[in-house]
């Protein structure tokens, strides 16, 4: 069997000291070849014959370079929904817009969004040569340093926080998690270009604006010659397709497009498929998809992922902690049980 697994206590602790140490410790994976490029087709759980021993489930990841199996897999893939990417040029303005400009004729372009991305758009179109950007929004301009508001990043951010983790049911926690993100925003330095554009002339803002036909009309908007969509993704994780294996056969609840996980962030008690990043965010709270909730899903995967580990090589069946061996050492740097277990061998 394909060992995959990293040591998850050696990762938790990498990511306390920054992402400069991190991407050195997966650099040196990577030219050691523990690293590897493939796409993931398809994930199953169950026993594979000729592999499994005394029937133990096993993983089965079909990858577009052949098959792998684990005990353990963990899951980190972002926002988690099926990409549909277009067969557009990847050129800034688009070539039909560049030729248009070149030729010295006025230009119009419609952004659509109300995000960072929307104001970058913005403001590089203007930088381009383009005549007038008119820029809509379906709702206010927010102007926020961080994707979530400040009460819960600030110096007060445990009372928001508790409420979140003091929720009685994941559709509460989805809406801690809506207020908290409160639709897209605008980094304050963006804003500021952008009033200096809209100020200018050359940007037109539309707060509170869907586009239905224009809704509410806009007098006086003339034809548009490209229109640029910014309007962010939608979180759904059953439209992954190497997951419909584990939808079918272990399925789960889910809210908001959301996996509700347990408080391991496992898929189920019995089911050590871990989840971490933006789709483990009704257990890790607003910082799932950011460094913050890197470091707690690595800390809960840790634990989890020992007690997996303990349990499959049969060195817990009587309910003690290990001890001595390798298994001491763990427990002792983690701080798991009593520290004097590791004491045993030498007394």
């Amino acid at each position: 069997m394909a060992q995959l697994l990293l040591r998850a206590d050696l990762v938790g602790a990498l990511l306390g000291l920054g992402v400069i140490a991190l991407g050195s410790f997966f650099y040196r994976l990577a030219r050691a070849g523990l690293v590897h490029k493939e796409r993931v087709l398809d994930i199953s759980y169950a026993s594979v014959p000729g592999m499994s021993v005394a029937d133990e489930k096993l993983f089965t990841v079909r990858t577009d370079q052949g098959i792998r199996y684990s005990r353990i897999v963990v899951l980190a893939v972002g926002p988690g929904n099926q990409p549909r990417i277009l067969r557009i040029s990847g050129m800034f303005p688009d070539p039909v817009v560049k030729r248009r400009i070149a030729s010295h004729r006025h230009t119009n372009i419609l952004v659509i969004g109300g995000g960072l991305t929307s104001a970058r758009i913005s403001d590089l179109a203007i930088r381009k040569g383009a005549g007038t950007v008119w820029h809509m929004m379906r709702g206010p301009l927010r102007v926020k340093p961080f994707d979530v508001d400040l009460v819960w990043m600030g110096k007060f951010r445990n009372v928001e926080q508790s409420r979140f983790w003091q929720a009685d049911s994941d559709d509460e926690r989805l809406r801690f998690l809506k207020e908290a993100r409160g639709g897209g925003s605008v980094a304050p330095i963006f804003h500021r270009i952008l009033k200096q554009h809209v100020a200018s002339g050359k940007v037109r803002l539309f707060e509170n604006t869907s586009l239905q036909e224009a809704n509410p009309g806009v007098e006086g908007l003339p034809p548009m010659h490209y229109i640029y969509f910014t309007t962010g993704i939608e979180t759904d994780f059953t439209t992954l397709p190497y997951l419909q294996s584990m939808l079918q056969s272990h399925p789960i609840d889910r809210h908001g497009g959301f996996p509700c996980l347990n408080d391991d962030l496992m898929w189920k008690d019995d089911v050590p498929l871990f989840v971490a990043g933006r789709l483990a965010a009704l257990k890790l709270g607003h910082s799932a998809p950011n460094l913050g909730g890197a470091r707690l899903a690595a800390e809960r995967i840790v634990w989890a992922i020992e007690e997996v580990m303990r349990k499959a090589s049969g060195s817990d069946q009587d309910g003690e902690p290990w001890a001595g061996g390798e298994g001491s050492l763990v427990d002792y740097a983690t701080g798991t049980g009593n520290m004097f277990h590791g004491l045993l061998e030498v007394s």
